[in-house]
């Protein structure tokens, strides 16, 4: 089984308006509203490609009946629901596409301990067989004692967060971690400029343990250093029809783990699979559809690079 965990869940208040008046009232032509967070995203694609999942997610708050009916409405069901104590609503986050983009997030809550052992005790159940991602924005005062709670039940992880804190989870031996080349940057605070470079770091995470590493670089592709030690680079032609490019990671991360672990494709077509899943996020305002992806095929490109 693959749980997700949101920690941090939002409703994604997602406008699309050609003009933006920082100085007055902007009327809005076009928005919409979405159940938000990394492990939400990531529950979503799996139900696309018809993988097995449990969403755990924390809500708390007047805005939690809303997000919940979003949920439903995006046919992430029976998720398992800690209620948090706190003070907050489940944040609101404004995504605006015009001519000024931007985003505005709002806060996020910060677990108590008891919190925490309600989560373990959702997690009591795990074994060699299951998968726990933990992505996006997490309290990570409590990271590392979750993961090795999940490692003790002999489970793996995946973890997709922008945090300096990632290189003391390596030893943990994640099963996939999916930096973009600035949390690259900021990983080993230095400029990378070229392909070696990048692979350079890469396989110094691999050593250091991840088992998987994809790093995401944005309209270039993608490059993948496999379990096994294979490299691949995955390039794309130019998509005309890019409406956001919000979740194409996540999609890039929970596709290329069911691909290659629940319907066990090699490192290769898993990764020329889940490119496809992305760029079909990328022309859709929320998430990709898997017979949008089929249709991106055509457009990517799997180069293999020797090895080191």
């Amino acid at each position: 089984m693959n749980y997700t965990i949101t920690f941090s869940p939002s409703l994604d208040y997602v406008i699309n308006n050609n003009k933006f008046n920082q100085n007055g009232l902007t009327r809005i032509n076009e928005y919409y509203l979405f159940p938000g967070g990394k492990g939400i995203n990531a529950s979503f694609i799996m139900n696309e490609l018809s993988v097995k999942n449990k969403p755990i997610i924390f809500t708390y708050g007047q805005t939690k009946s809303l997000f919940i009916n979003l949920l439903k409405k995006y046919n992430i069901k029976n998720p398992i629901n800690i209620e948090l104590e706190n003070n907050l609503d489940i944040r609101i986050n404004v995504k605006y596409f015009g001519s000024n983009s931007f985003e505005i997030n709002g806060p996020s809550p910060i677990l108590s301990k008891k919190e925490f052992e309600l989560l373990k005790q959702k997690l009591s159940k795990l074994n060699k067989k299951d998968i726990v991602f933990i992505m996006g924005k997490c309290d990570e005062k409590i990271l590392i004692d979750l993961i090795k709670f999940i490692k003790s039940k002999g489970a793996e992880f995946v973890i997709d967060i922008d945090s300096s804190i990632l290189m003391n989870i390596l030893k943990f031996k994640p099963l996939l971690i999916k930096p973009n080349k600035d949390e690259l940057e900021n990983l080993y605070n230095k400029k990378i400029n070229s392909k070696k470079q990048i692979l350079d770091c890469i396989y110094e995470l691999k050593s250091s343990g991840a088992k998987n590493v994809i790093v995401s670089l944005g309209g270039e592709g993608s490059i993948l250093v496999d379990e096994e030690d294979n490299v691949y680079k995955a390039n794309f032609d130019k998509l005309n029809n890019v409406k956001s490019t919000v979740g194409c990671g996540d999609t890039l991360v929970s596709s290329f783990i069911s691909y290659k672990y629940n319907m066990q494709l090699n490192s290769k077509e898993s990764l020329k699979k889940a490119t496809a899943m992305s760029m079909a996020t990328a022309t859709e305002w929320f998430l990709g559809k898997e017979s949008v992806s089929k249709k991106m095929f055509r457009k990517i490109n799997i180069e293999e690079i020797n090895k080191k």
